[in-house]
């Protein structure tokens, strides 16, 4: 697929539909001129080589919302799918400075000016100092700078000054996740700043686990002991991620399921999930929970799910459901701000 033709596809399916009802949502009233409302909720779309983005972080139900803002295009360096499995796993954002960063196969891209960036527009800078290659997750602690950036085989970087370190700069720390055979991999990170905890999830050779590194602040370069390891339920490559400030860590599968874990830091070796909520769709999930609202969002082929009150949400759930209005996109990675 050319660049031209993967714009073009993206421009195609910019529009969202609202599909299943759920509680919540946004609203407000607003003048005859609005002043423009940057974007709040981004996803990244692997088989059409790019991201969308739009300021509605809580859609209300029934409702139709256009994709406001689409970055695509040869100047971006966002690879085009499909055909390339990992090439486009992950993506963070520093909601203070409207910064996202893009995780690719070759390198981590960042946006400066995020909420109101659109179209075939080049990063604004790279980071450096972790390798290339694909299925590379990220993870950033905005309050002090630092970027986290996990390897498939094993390897989890540490860059300082992340807002402003560029290709040149190089990892502080460099870990190495012991305890990995051949056939195992790193599927995910999740980064829990408020109890500086870091969460990864692990394909065992076809079993899906989650390990607990307790302190990862005070680690030093080398080798990484786990301090728990924990089932996915289930789940063979687990999407996971955490709400800190309520110690809780999401965990989903590839059947539309999310298992939830309370005490987080706490879960020891063997623990089980407190309980388990099933989604709309059967698929895998990548997961984003934005903490400030207590919402979960679950991105999968060409759906974002969107649940209100997760960290009480239990069995099957009712969510708002962003669909694009085609199935050839697979949107592997959501975040928003609050």
């Amino acid at each position: 697929m050319s660049i031209v033709r993967s714009a073009s596809a993206l421009l195609a399916v910019s529009l969202v539909v609202i599909v299943v009802a759920c509680g919540g949502g946004g609203g407000g009233g607003g003048s005859s001129t609005p002043a423009p409302v940057g974007s709040k909720v981004f996803a990244v779309d692997e088989v059409n080589g790019g991201f969308g983005s739009t300021e509605n972080n809580n859609p209300s139900p029934g409702t139709a919302i256009a994709i406001t803002r689409i970055v695509s295009g040869a100047s971006t360096q966002i690879p085009v799918g499909p055909g390339c499995s990992g090439c486009l796993p992950s993506l963070a954002l520093d909601s203070g400075r409207d910064q996202l960063y893009v995780s690719t196969n070759t390198s981590v891209l960042v946006f400066n000016n995020a909420g109101t960036a659109s179209g075939n527009i080049p990063p604004s800078r790279t980071v450096g100092g972790t390798g290339t290659g694909t299925k590379r997750h990220l993870q950033l602690n905005t309050a002090t700078d630092q970027l986290y950036v996990s390897t498939a085989t094993g390897t989890i970087f540490q860059i300082d000054s992340a807002s402003t370190a560029t290709g040149a700069a190089l990892a502080s720390r460099t870990f190495n996740v012991t305890t990995l055979l051949v056939n195992d991999f790193i599927t995910d990170i999740a980064l829990d700043a408020t109890n500086d905890v870091l969460y990864v999830g692990l394909n065992r050779n076809g079993f899906g686990r989650v390990g607990i590194i307790l302190g990862i602040s005070g680690k030093s370069s080398g080798s990484l002991p786990l301090d728990a390891e924990i089932g996915a339920g289930g789940a063979v490559d687990p999407s996971i991620t955490v709400d800190g400030p309520r110690n809780r860590l999401y965990v989903a599968d590839f059947l539309g399921h999310v298992f939830v874990f309370d005490n987080a830091k706490a879960l020891t070796t063997g623990a089980i999930a407190n309980r388990t909520l099933t989604l709309p769709f059967s698929t895998q999930h990548r997961l984003f929970l934005e903490t400030a609202n207590d919402r979960l969002y679950a991105s999968g082929q060409n759906r974002v799910v969107v649940i209100n009150g997760a960290g009480s949400a239990s069995g099957s759930v009712t969510a708002a459901v962003a669909q694009l209005s085609t199935i050839n996109s697979d949107l592997t990675a959501v975040v928003a701000k609050p």
